[in-house]
């Protein structure tokens, strides 16, 4: 049963999930963006000058360092919330994959309520359903046939997307 609950953030002081985890999604594409456009500045502007206070320059050094730090940050942020979207996950179901119950015993690869690429994101852009949509799991013939490598037949009918 999938309810779309994805994560709290502390940051953001609220929840996502189904209404909101694409708005989230390109509030940290943004903030990425903002993140190297500040550093690509940064370090235009960065210039050692050797009659400045030793000390001016290693506050900067340090506050570049912080800002690079903070970019990896938001780029691994920005890809793990690309394939949650990608796969139609949600953070909790890849975090914590050993504990919920309807996913025990289902192949790594395998991600139950996939729909292939193209609808994954479609319905994470534009959610449509009104309420909570319970989602049963698929049996599990047609789980351990999504387990099966992808042919160059799979990818002409689209079945990887």
């Amino acid at each position: 049963m999938n309810v779309k609950f994805d994560h709290h953030c502390i940051w953001l002081g609220t929840c996502i999930g189904k209404k909101n985890h694409c708005r989230f999604w390109w509030y940290i594409f943004e903030e990425t963006i903002l993140c190297v456009w500040t550093v690509a500045l940064y370090i235009e502007s960065l210039h050692i000058d050797i009659n400045k206070a030793w000390w001016k320059e290693f506050i900067s050094v340090i506050l570049l360092a912080v800002l690079i730090f903070i970019l990896i940050f938001l780029l691994l942020l920005l890809i793990f919330h690309t394939y949650i979207a990608l796969t139609n996950q949600t953070t909790y179901e890849v975090a914590r994959r050993k504990r919920v119950f309807y996913l025990r015993g289902l192949p790594d690869r395998v991600h139950p309520f996939s729909r292939g690429i193209c609808r994954n994101i479609y319905s994470f852009c534009f959610p449509t359903e009104k309420g909570f949509n319970l989602e049963a799991v698929p049996p599990l013939e047609e789980l351990e046939a999504r387990a099966a490598p992808y042919t160059c037949h799979d990818i002409i009918c689209c079945r990887c997307c």
